[in-house]
C-alpha cells in the first residue's frame, strides 16, 4: 500500500509538468512555424525588391554614362545618335532612346536598336506624360522612373529619364523605354518555393511585372485586398486574395528608389498543410511521451532508493575525479604541454607533472646533462635559447609570470634517445632535426613542494605554424613593396621617355604655335612623371608630399625661360600630404594655372624692382579640406579676354570636377569666373592681377 501511494504521487509529480510542457511545445511550435513563414515571405520580398532596384540602377547608370558623351558637349547630335544606337544594341531590354532639349522639351534624337529592323516599337508617350516626367526630373535634379505605360498595340514599358547637365545646368533630358518583361525575368531569377508568386506594382498600384503568367497580368490593377494592405502599411505580412482568386499569405516592401511595391504571396494551402502535419506530429509525440513516462515511472520508483545510496557513495569520488578529468581533457587537446617544475634546495630540478598535448613536444627522459644544468626539459630546448629558459625560473614569488619564446627539436630528440636510452646529445638544426617554436608562460606557485623546493606551474604552447605564417607574411609584404616601387619606377621612366620623345618632336616643328602646344603637352607629361619619381625616391606609396611637388613645379615654370626680366615667386603654406589620386590631378591644375600666369599675366617689361611681377602660391589646411591659392599682380582678366573656354581652363575645370573640388577665379576690374562677386581691388596684391582659389576635399595628412 505504501509503495502504491508513493507510485501515484510520483506519477502525478512527473505527469503534470509533462502535460504542461507538451501543451507549451505545441503552442510554441505553431507560433514558430507561423514566424518562420513570415520571415521567409518578408525576406523573399526584400530580396526581389533588391534585385529590381539593382536592375533599375544598372539602367540608370547606363543612361548617366551616355549622358557624359563628349558629343553632347559639342551639340554633335549626329555622332551622339550613332553612339546611342550602339548602346541600344547592347541592351536588349531597351525599346528606344530619346533626347529632348531642356529649354522647350523638343525631341532632337530618337534611336531604335538595329535588331528591330522595320518593326519599330510603338512606345511614344503622350505629351502630357512626357511633360510630367520632365518636370519631376527638373525638380529633383536626378533620375526618375515612371509608372507602367501600356499603349494600344504596343508592348508594356516603363520610362527611365536622367538629366544631362553641362556647367551645372540641365541642357537635355535623356530617356529610355524599358520592357517590363525584363523585370519579370528578374523576379523569376531568385529561387522561390513552388507555388509562390512575386509581383512588382508601380505607384498607381498597377502590376509592372510578375514572376509567372507575366503576359496575363501586366498592366492590370492590383486586387482590392492587396491595395488596402499597401495603403494601410500596418505590417509587411498580411493575408489577402491573389489575382488568380486564391487566398495567400503575403509580404510586401516598398522601394525607396522607384516608389514601387514588391509583393510576394504563398498559397494558403501550401503554408497550412505542412503546418497542420507538423502540429499533429508534435501532438502525437507528446502523447507517446506521456505513455512512456508512465511506464518509466514505475521502474524509476523501484530503483530510486537503491540509487540514492549509491549516488551518495560515488559523489565524493566523482568530485575528486572531475578535476583530474577536466585537466586531462585540456592537456590532451592543448597544442603543447603543461608542466610543474620544482627546484630543490640543493639545485636539483625535477618535473613531477608533465603532459603532452596534440602537436606538443615529447618530454625527454632524464639524462645526464653535459652542461651541468640539471634540467631534463632543457634537453628539448635549442642550445642558444637555454640561458633564457633558465633565467625565466629565477624570478621571486609574487612577480608577474615569465613569458618567453624558445626553439625545441622534439623530432631530433626522439631519434637521439631511442627506447629511453640516455644519449646526452642535443640534436639541433645542423643535425637535420625539425626545430619548433614554443611560447612558454610560467608562474611561481604559492605552494612549495615538500622539502622547501620552489615550484613553478607553466604551459608551453607550440606556435611553429604562427611563426611560419608571420615569416611568410613578412616576406610577402617586402615583395609587394619591392614590386610597387618597381612599378612606380617603370611608370616614371616610361613617362620620361614619352616626354623626351615629345621634346624631340617639338624641336622638329617650325610652326611656333604647334611647337608651343607640343611643349605644353610635354610639360603635362613631365608633371605626372615627377609625381611617380617622388614616390620611388621616398619609398612611400600611400601618400605624397604635395607641398614639395608644388614648390618644385612652380620653380620650373617661373624660371628665366629666356625672358629679359624674371618673375618673382613666393610659395607659402603648410607641409601637407595626399594620395596619388589627388596629387596628379591637382599638380596638373597647378601646372595649367602657373603656365597661364607666365604666358599672359606679365606682357610688359621689368618693374622698378627688376622683375616683371610676382606670383604667390599658398597651400594650407582649411577645416577638413585644403585650399590652394595661385595669385599674381599682372594685368588680370579683361573684358573679352579668356572666359575660361580655352583648352587649358577646360582641362582645369574637368580636373576640378574629378577631384570634387570648388574653384573660384577673382580678377581685379573684371568679372569673376566661378563667382558672382566683383571687386575693384587687386586680388593678386598688385595692379590688376588674378587670384585662383581651389578648395580640395580630403583625405589630407599633415607632416609627421
Amino acid at each position: 500500500m505504501k509503495q502504491r501511494v508513493h507510485f501515484v504521487g510520483f506519477a502525478a509529480t512527473v505527469l503534470l509538468p509533462l502535460l504542461i510542457f507538451c501543451s507549451a511545445m505545441v503552442f510554441l511550435f505553431d507560433r514558430q512555424q507561423q514566424e518562420q513563414i513570415e520571415r521567409m515571405l518578408v525576406q523573399t520580398a526584400r530580396t526581389l525588391s533588391d534585385a529590381v532596384d539593382r536592375q533599375l540602377i544598372n539602367h540608370v547608370s547606363g543612361l548617366e554614362a551616355l549622358a557624359t558623351s563628349i558629343h553632347l558637349d559639342e551639340d554633335n547630335l549626329a555622332d551622339f545618335s550613332i553612339e546611342a544606337e550602339r548602346l541600344l544594341d547592347s541592351r536588349p531590354e531597351w525599346m528606344s532612346l530619346r533626347l529632348r532639349r531642356a529649354a522647350d522639351a523638343a525631341l532632337v534624337v530618337v534611336a531604335f536598336p538595329q535588331r528591330s529592323g522595320d518593326t519599330l516599337p510603338s512606345d511614344q508617350l503622350p505629351p502630357a506624360a512626357v511633360q510630367e516626367q520632365i518636370e519631376r526630373v527638373a525638380a529633383s535634379g536626378g533620375p526618375e522612373i515612371s509608372d507602367l505605360h501600356v499603349l494600344a498595340g504596343g508592348e508594356p514599358f516603363v520610362s527611365v529619364m536622367v538629366p544631362v547637365k553641362r556647367g551645372g545646368e540641365v541642357r537635355y533630358f535623356l530617356s529610355v523605354n524599358l520592357r517590363s518583361g525584363s523585370l519579370g525575368a528578374t523576379l523569376a531569377g531568385p529561387a522561390m518555393p513552388d507555388g509562390w508568386v512575386g509581383s512588382v506594382l508601380d505607384r498607381e498600384r498597377v502590376i509592372v511585372a510578375r514572376s509567372r503568367r507575366q503576359e496575363d497580368f501586366v498592366g492590370q490593377p492590383a486586387t482590392e485586398s492587396l491595395r488596402k494592405e499597401i495603403e494601410h502599411a500596418a505590417s509587411s505580412f498580411f493575408f489577402a486574395r491573389s489575382a488568380e482568386g486564391s487566398e495567400v499569405y503575403g509580404a510586401l516592401t516598398t522601394s525607396s528608389l522607384s516608389g514601387w511595391t514588391v509583393a510576394v504571396g504563398a498559397p494558403a494551402e501550401v503554408v497550412a498543410g505542412p503546418q497542420h502535419r507538423s502540429l499533429l506530429a508534435v501532438s502525437a509525440g507528446g502523447l507517446l511521451s506521456l505513455a512512456a513516462t508512465l511506464g518509466l515511472a514505475a521502474l524509476l520508483t523501484r530503483g530510486a532508493l537503491r540509487r540514492q545510496n549509491m549516488e551518495r557513495r560515488l559523489a565524493a569520488l566523482e568530485q575528486e575525479r572531475l578535476v583530474e578529468r577536466r585537466l586531462g581533457d585540456v592537456a590532451a587537446n592543448l597544442p603543447g604541454m603543461i608542466f610543474r617544475r620544482v627546484e630543490e634546495a640543493d639545485g636539483t630540478v625535477r618535473y613531477p607533472y608533465v603532459t603532452r598535448g596534440q602537436g606538443g613536444p615529447a618530454p625527454a627522459p632524464f639524462v645526464p646533462d653535459p652542461d651541468g644544468c640539471g634540467d631534463e626539459l632543457a634537453h628539448l630546448i635549442h642550445p642558444d635559447d637555454r640561458p633564457a629558459w633558465a633565467a625565466a625560473f629565477t624570478l621571486p614569488a609574487g612577480t608577474e609570470p615569465s613569458h618567453l619564446e624558445v626553439r625545441a627539436v622534439p623530432d631530433a630528440m626522439s631519434e637521439a634517445l631511442p627506447d629511453g636510452e640516455a644519449g646526452g646529445k642535443v640534436i639541433g638544426e645542423a643535425d637535420g632535426g625539425r626545430v619548433r617554436w614554443l611560447r612558454v608562460m610560467a608562474r611561481p606557485s604559492p605552494q612549495s613542494e615538500s622539502g622547501g623546493g620552489r615550484a613553478w606551474d607553466g604551459v608551453a604552447l607550440d606556435v611553429t605554424d604562427l611563426k611560419e605564417i608571420q615569416d611568410r607574411l613578412t616576406g610577402a609584404l617586402e615583395e609587394s613593396q619591392t614590386l610597387l616601387a618597381e612599378v612606380h619606377h617603370r611608370v616614371k621612366n616610361n613617362l620620361q621617355v614619352v616626354w623626351s620623345l615629345v621634346q624631340l618632336e617639338a624641336m622638329q616643328i617650325d610652326h611656333p604655335a604647334a611647337r608651343t602646344r607640343m611643349e605644353i603637352i610635354g610639360q603635362r607629361i613631365n608633371v605626372m612623371g615627377r609625381i611617380h619619381e617622388q614616390i620611388y625616391a621616398h619609398q612611400e606609396f600611400t601618400r605624397i608630399d604635395f607641398s614639395l611637388q608644388l614648390r618644385a613645379l612652380a620653380e620650373r615654370l617661373i624660371g628665366p625661360r629666356g625672358q629679359p626680366a624674371p618673375i618673382a615667386l613666393e610659395v607659402t603654406g603648410e607641409r601637407l600630404f595626399c594620395s596619388l589620386d589627388t596629387a596628379i590631378p591637382l599638380a596638373l591644375i597647378a601646372n595649367e594655372l602657373v603656365s597661364n600666369v607666365v604666358a599672359h599675366a606679365f606682357p610688359s617689361g621689368a618693374s622698378p624692382s627688376g622683375t616683371r611681377g610676382t606670383v604667390r602660391i599658398d597651400l594650407r589646411r582649411h577645416d577638413e579640406d585644403v585650399v590652394m591659392t595661385i595669385a599674381d599682380d599682372g594685368v588680370g582678366l579683361t573684358e573679352g579676354g579668356n572666359d575660361g573656354k580655352g583648352l587649358g581652363m577646360r582641362l582645369v575645370a574637368a580636373l576640378v570636377g574629378q577631384l570634387g573640388a570648388r574653384m573660384t577665379v577673382d580678377a581685379g576690374g573684371a568679372p569673376s569666373i566661378g563667382s558672382s562677386a566683383k571687386d575693384s581691388r587687386d586680388p593678386g596684391g598688385g595692379t590688376g592681377g588674378t587670384r585662383v582659389t581651389i578648395k580640395v576635399p580630403g583625405p589630407w595628412y599633415a607632416a609627421d
